[in-house]
């Protein structure tokens, strides 16, 4: 139990509130600070992912008016990066952030992988700080603030500037207050984006604001692709019985969003791109997709008019780039170079050879770039019967080399389906039809190394190196080197004393090879 607990600000992080508690205490000890708030000092404070969220409330109960669930709800960020997640999803992440599994909620809730990055510093808006100066006597962090895609103040309409603060401070403990001399009302570089843009950064705030108060509904990626496949319809994207017309699809969104914009949110759209996320969220779901790119999708679906009502026309909201004629003329030069050169290249051939080039003409110039294309190659039918015998003779050869290969490796590699892929450029052969490489595949499963066999062979071959070295190594030197958790499995435990009973009986053998 603690003594003290500053009460929460409207829309206040815990981050933030956790820095005041250390401001108003005067702590100056960063540790000390989280030995009193959650009874012990290793506590690792996070802006966006803070756990332990259980036991801080358990020592500030007495003093605190929330229950654990309204702590996380009002003053987490977990309601944003949930609201698009299944159900099962959401309560895993909910019982992480009250336990200690903090550091897994950004791999559970695919932040980890998203291309939509978080802000690197904490944000303020100069409108907001003065109110609360005037009406606390001091500020603090704001949630909305620092979510990706919001760059300004709906309450205001000012655009947010940076502070001082970053988002991982160099002490992972260091819980930092907002203050007058960390918010300084410097130059900011996103004014004139946001100037640009007022209207859709506001309402990309507002539509975060109905989020984080828990007013959108979490449903399963089957009920929201049945969700989105039904305005896709009504909105005329779909052709034959379920197939989305990706292309007419992308040439909307292209005239709806200018590219400035959609690069600020970290959205672009790439339809040459097989991995794009607007071919993936107008697709049946198998991933969550960030909250920024579910407004631009729904808000651009909701703009435009049915397709039975009338002619679906172009749109654009925001200010469509338009090219200068000098550069207009220039690209088409380089394009018209490009196919001079290779004169014998297909279409498809030449945008490989100049991506770049290729998507601005098909953004900027779509009909000129149709006409002054090589024409389409006519179906050469199927190429026959595929020898599926003589390819798994050359596969396993093939297998056997990468495997031999993987195990001269210093430092030691695991030998895994992917490594051997990847090392061989056919990855997606062997994780989908490795069934018709049946000797292959034979091979595979006595070769591929579980984690344990791994541990072994890392344990044998330290062992190895630390005798030849002239050094005699005990068992837990051993299981320092190797990497191994503590405590150690008994199969684990097993092998070191094998390995040093091997190595100190005076002779040197290598550690397991494979009979190959």
């Amino acid at each position: 139990m603690i003594a003290y607990f500053p009460r929460p600000y409207p829309d206040e992080i815990l981050y933030s509130l956790l820095a005041r508690y250390r401001r108003h205490t005067c702590e100056r000890s960063y540790k000390r600070a989280c030995r009193a708030l959650f009874a012990k000092k290793d506590v690792t404070a996070s802006v966006y992912f803070q756990s332990h969220i259980r036991q801080l409330h358990q020592r500030i109960k007495h003093l605190f008016p929330y229950s654990e669930q309204e702590l996380v709800h009002n003053h987490t960020f977990l309601p944003f990066f949930t609201a698009y997640t299944t159900p099962e999803v959401a309560q895993r992440a909910y019982e992480s952030s009250l336990n200690n599994r903090g550091g897994a909620l950004n791999v559970l809730l695919g932040t980890a992988a998203n291309s939509v990055e978080l802000p690197g510093v904490l944000k303020f808006c100069p409108a907001c700080l003065d109110s609360d100066f005037a009406r606390y006597g001091e500020t603090y962090w704001r949630r909305l603030h620092q979510l990706p895609g919001v760059l300004g103040c709906h309450e205001h309409s000012l655009p947010l500037h940076e502070s001082l603060v970053a988002v991982t401070q160099r002490n992972r403990h260091a819980f930092i207050a907002a203050t007058r001399c960390n918010c300084r009302n410097s130059g900011n570089s996103g004014a004139s984006v946001y100037e640009n843009y007022s209207g859709v950064f506001d309402d990309i705030a507002r539509a975060y604001q109905r989020i984080v108060s828990g007013k959108i509904r979490m449903e399963s990626h089957e009920k929201r692709t049945a969700k989105y496949f039904t305005l896709l319809k009504k909105k005329g994207f779909i052709k034959g019985r379920d197939s989305v017309s990706q292309e007419k699809l992308f040439d909307f969104f292209s005239s709806y969003y200018p590219s400035e914009l959609l690069e600020i949110l970290f959205s672009t759209v790439d339809i040459l791109n097989d991995s794009c996320w607007l071919k993936a969220i107008s697709r049946k779901h198998r991933k969550s997709f960030s909250p920024v790119r579910h407004f631009l999708f729904s808000q651009f679906l909701n703009a435009l008019p049915d397709a039975r009502k009338k002619k679906l026309p172009k749109i654009c909201v925001y200010p469509k780039y338009t090219p200068p004629r000098r550069e207009l003329k220039k690209n088409r030069e380089k394009w018209l170079s490009l196919q001079g050169a290779n004169s014998d290249l297909s279409k498809t051939q030449l945008r490989k050879l100049n991506p770049k080039l290729y998507t601005w003409l098909y953004r900027h110039d779509k009909q000129w770039l149709s006409e002054n294309s090589p024409a389409l190659l006519q179906s050469q039918g199927s190429p026959g019967h595929v020898n599926w015998e003589r390819r798994d003779t050359e596969m396993l050869k093939a297998v056997r080399q990468a495997v031999i290969d993987i195990h001269m490796e210093i430092p030691l590699r695991r030998v895994t389906l992917s490594r051997i892929g990847v090392r061989l450029g056919c990855l997606a052969n062997l994780e989908h039809k490795l069934d018709h490489y049946p000797r292959t595949k034979a091979f595979l499963k006595e070769r591929l190394e579980s984690v344990e066999n791994f541990q072994v062979r890392r344990i044998f071959h330290i062992a190895r190196t630390e005798y030849c070295a002239g050094r005699r190594s005990k068992e837990w030197e051993i299981v320092r080197l190797a990497g191994l958790k503590t405590p150690v499995k008994p199969d684990l435990e097993k092998a070191v004393s094998l390995a040093l009973k091997t190595y100190s009986d005076g002779f040197i053998c290598r550690e397991p090879l494979l009979n190959i």
